[in-house]
């Protein structure tokens, strides 16, 4: 049998499999298809590869978004979690915020930005600061490009210079 997407050899020995022995394919996909595969993980998230954090990024729902952004809380607070976690809670604040000010669906700044770079992570491995660089600049270019903004001008607007 093939494996989707190589899901199949990060599923845990732990994990039940279907009667067969053979891990679900149908319930990975899932997972899968709506950013949901870290849950897998959920024992030792600091185990999880690096297309599993993005995979969320680029796939959950915009409530599952919100609960990673809540999860960031102070500098303290987050101390303790690994530097992906950080990653996925300070990222998916970052669309929510953009989407809530351009008034671009999330799942639209997930297709044409995050899918892009979980696509290419087959042939490169991703550090969370890349994926925060790649991520911001996405964003960046996009806010340039919109045509119903405003070029930047250099003239003061203060009325006493």
């Amino acid at each position: 049998m093939g494996k989707a997407w190589g899901v199949h050899r990060w599923r845990r020995r732990s994990e039940p499999a279907t009667a067969a022995g053979e891990p679900d394919v149908l319930d990975e996909c899932a997972q899968f298809l709506g950013g949901q595969f870290l849950e897998s993980y959920r024992e030792d998230r600091d185990a999880a590869p690096d297309w599993v954090w993005v995979n969320v990024l680029a796939h959950a729902s915009e409530e599952l978004l919100a609960t990673c952004a809540a999860a960031g809380g102070t500098p303290s607070r987050s101390s303790g979690r690994c530097v992906w976690d950080r990653t996925l809670s300070f990222l998916s604040q970052v669309l929510l915020d953009h989407a809530g000010r351009s008034g671009e669906p999330v799942s639209l700044l997930q297709h044409d930005i995050v899918v892009p770079i979980e696509l290419q992570l087959g042939a490169h491995p991703l550090a969370p600061p890349t994926l925060v660089r790649l991520v911001l600049s996405g964003l960046q270019e996009r806010e340039g490009s919109a045509p119903d903004r405003p070029a930047p001008t250099t003239k003061s607007t203060n009325p006493n210079p």
